[in-house]
């Protein structure tokens, strides 16, 4: 025994080393690296941020194996014999699964898995939501995002950057954008100085599905709601050595009926009134783009995007007045349609000076659309009024970004260069003749020169971190030839970012994070002008808005193994001059406007959890719970609002056969607090199953969303200024049926089929 020991001994150890990358040459950080011997495994890591990796195992002349796999690429098997004192691997290239053209994603191991401290990224094909919907209904999985009457906030906060693959879009956009055309969605809850300053609750990022499968592939996919929804996706991909190109098309109709009451008490009496209103929708999205590999050191991306939404909506309203003794009643009728023609333009380049070492990267976007809402009001059936409005938001960046690898570290610097404007007009016609009063025009401008460092490094081998520092210059510029305004108005923000990670365990991380964000005010919200929602509520800007700024920390823990996955994040989030909805009242009328509130402030804790108790099974629950408190004053009054809310689902995922899924997820949002006003507890329930056929090159699937019919939004109010309840539901139980089906992608999903299913939902940090 003592002469084996020691002959063991003598062997000593073996430095197994290498790099991951993807198909572009690009690191693929959080990768699983693991030596089997014989059949067992020896060793395992996981890459770091710049995808290297790095093994410890016995020497000898036994044949040994190391076997690479990350989420949504095909895994890879590299063959050695550790008989040297170090081996050198080299570059292992990752291939992207074929089945990103539409198909459920099939995972690696959990061990691939990284929960991140600034962000989490959403599987869209996880969710078979995403089946029927829009990048609203993926929102839906993360529970540090709150989805709600069709506003988006991350973690309470709804002043969201939100992004379509890098370029900044609306959040009446999301509605448009189909999920079957989206790869993930990254939610970025304290981003570092790489990223732009602004949006104090974060950013969302729309990633679009591509496919590296060589020759000429495909995905088409319809799905019908009975009776009032059609989806329909057809996506086209071409791969050659040297170049790509891609072509996708989605469309979506929709009429939805929303029935809302609005109870309003008034110093001058009672406002009550019922509204039923039929919603269509007319959505068609066209993409088409191209990736050219010049060389080993140069690549070239350019991709183009068409988003045509087409709402319109018919009210029919029922008012009653009470007041001074007496009743009054009137039946209105507003018909309102919203055109517009999004266009989007990207086209990226990439050099690298010295592989591994240092690379520059150029990219420029153009964001152009085109809105027009013509307005008709009806009093009695007799139209009383009507109304023209628009705009023409045009956003233009370029960015251009080095990084350089040093022995300390590697440092990244950059600068970038927006301007957005918008060319609003809203003209207003009462009993046939122009009314000057509710008529204007607007012109917004904003430049944003801006530049940032990062530097990230390792103390020893368990501690790596992240710092840098960001600077903004924005110019706003407000001018009306109606009114003679021409306001300007300039502002510099310091944007810190410093984050670090502790690894307690081959499984186990430790991490802190702390930035300093931005919130600029919209057009909308500054647009001073009067515009009219309905006959008693007018909305109005306010010229006068300062930027909201914000303060983030979060410590997170996570924990990784093959059958439990846990990530937990405490957050704050303190926010001063937050910019606020609130209403007055003006001789008798609801006007609606915005404000700088004294502070917010947010924190909390987001968790999830996820069970693997077996092969076929896995139980997922994430949980945001946070503290509102809210601080201003509006006109001597206090705005003033406080309490505790709770956004949360539990994911139950069935695999009975490797060809049949069963999902069953429950959403839960307890009452949100606002300045005036309190949202009520909202949640509903979905039931899904998807089954393949062809070898998975078909799938259908069959979903029923809001099984118990129990959703609906209401939103309370009792303020010193006025009460009010509107309760509002609309037709969220609905069965779906779903058809999918791919072509030219057997011999991957053959490939695909013998990794492990981790059927994960949300992907922390990938």
């Amino acid at each position: 025994m003592i002469f084996i020991s020691l002959s063991g001994y003598a062997q000593g150890l073996c430095h197994i080393s290498g790099v991951v990358v993807d198909e572009k040459d690009e690191a693929v950080p959080y990768a699983s690296a693991v030596v089997y011997r014989s059949g067992r495994i020896v060793v395992g890591a996981l890459t770091d941020e710049k995808g290297h990796f790095s093994l410890k195992t016995t020497r000898g002349a036994e044949e040994c194996a190391l076997v690479v796999e990350f989420i949504g690429y095909e895994k890879v098997q590299v063959q050695f014999t550790p008989e040297r004192v170090s081996v050198n691997l080299g570059r292992i290239v990752l291939k992207e699964a074929a089945e990103m053209l539409g198909e459920a994603m099939v995972s690696a191991k959990a061990e691939a898995v990284k929960a991140s401290v600034e962000h989490t990224v959403i599987n869209a094909s996880a969710n078979m939501a995403s089946e029927k919907g829009s990048a609203l209904d993926i929102l839906t999985a993360s529970s540090s995002v709150i989805v709600q009457n069709d506003a988006v906030s991350i973690r309470g906060n709804s002043n969201v950057l939100i992004l379509i693959d890098g370029v900044p879009t609306t959040v009446t956009d999301l509605s448009a954008i189909p999920a079957a055309g989206i790869k993930s969605i990254e939610v970025v809850t304290n981003p570092d100085a790489s990223y732009d300053a602004e949006g104090t609750g974060g950013i969302i990022n729309i990633v679009s599905k591509k496919t590296s499968a060589k020759g000429l592939s495909g995905v088409v996919s319809a799905n019908y709601g009975f009776n009032h929804f059609v989806t329909g996706n057809v996506a086209l991909s071409y791969v050659r050595p040297k170049a790509s190109w891609r072509f996708s098309y989605n469309t979506r109709y929709e009429d939805d009926v929303i029935s809302t009451t609005l109870d309003r008490i008034l110093d001058a009496g009672r406002t009550y009134q019922e509204m039923t209103a039929t919603k269509y929708v007319y959505n068609n999205n066209i993409g088409v783009g191209a990736d050219f590999r010049i060389d080993k050191r140069n690549t070239l991306n350019v991709d183009l995007k068409c988003i045509l939404p087409r709402n319109n909506l018919q009210q029919n309203l029922h008012n009653s007045f009470f007041g001074d003794g007496s009743e009054n009643h009137e039946k209105r009728h507003n018909d309102v349609t919203w055109n517009r023609e999004n266009v989007e333009a990207v086209v990226a380049y990439r050099h690298v000076i010295k592989p591994e070492v240092s690379d520059v990267s150029v990219r420029g976007s153009v964001s152009k659309i085109w809105g027009h809402r013509p307005s008709y009001y009806y009093l009695e059936g007799v139209q009383t009024a009507y109304s023209e409005s628009g705009g023409s938001p045009f956003i233009a960046s370029v960015q251009a970004d080095f990084k350089q690898k040093f022995k300390a570290g590697m440092l990244t610097a950059g600068a970038k260069l927006t301007y957005r404007s918008n060319d609003i007009y809203h003209q207003f016609y009462e009993g046939g003749e122009y009314s000057d009063a509710f008529s204007n025009d607007l012109l917004h401008t904003e430049l944003i020169p801006a530049a940032y460092v990062l530097f990230s490094s390792k103390i020893g081998k368990k501690f790596t971190y992240k710092a840098g520092l960001r600077g903004e210059f924005s110019t706003v510029t407000l001018t009306s030839s109606h009114e003679g305004l021409d306001v300007r108005n300039n502002d510099f923000f310091v944007s810190p970012s410093l984050s670090g990670t502790l690894r307690l365990a081959e499984n186990q991380e430790l991490s802190l994070a702390f930035s300093r964000r931005v919130g600029r005010p919209a057009y909308p919200q500054l647009n001073p002008y009067m515009s009219m929602v309905d006959a008693t509520t007018y909305e109005q800007g306010n010229m006068h808005l300062r930027p909201e700024k914000s303060s983030k920390l979060d410590f997170s823990y996570n924990f990784r193994s093959s059958k439990v996955q846990i990530f937990a994040d405490a957050y704050m989030n303190y926010t001063t001059d937050y910019i606020s909805q609130i209403t007055k009242i003006s001789d008798g009328l609801l006007i609606t406007t915005y404000i700088n509130g004294t502070s917010d402030l947010k924190t909390g804790a987001d968790l999830s959890f996820k069970l693997l108790p077996a092969k076929w099974m896995s139980a997922t629950l994430s949980a945001n719970t946070f503290y509102v408190n809210t601080k201003g004053n509006f006109e001597g009054a206090d705005i003033d609002n406080r309490g505790v809310s709770n956004n949360s689902n539990i994911l139950l995922d069935f695999l009975p056969g490797k060809s049949t899924d069963i999902q069953l997820q429950y959403f839960l949002t307890t009452p949100q607090y606002y300045p005036q006003l309190t949202t009520a507890l909202t949640h509903y329930m979905n039931v899904g199953v998807k089954q393949k056929f062809l070898k998975g090159a078909m799938s259908v699937s069959v979903l029923l969303t809001d099984v118990f019919n129990t959703y609906k939004w209401q939103v309370e109010s009792r303020n010193s200024i006025f009460e009010l309840t509107n309760i509002s539901t609309r037709k969220s139980r609905m069965l779906w049926l779903g058809l999918s089906y791919n072509f030219n992608s057997f011999k991957q999903r053959k490939a695909e089929s013998k990794a492990d299913s981790d059927r994960s939902l949300i992907k922390l940090g990938l």
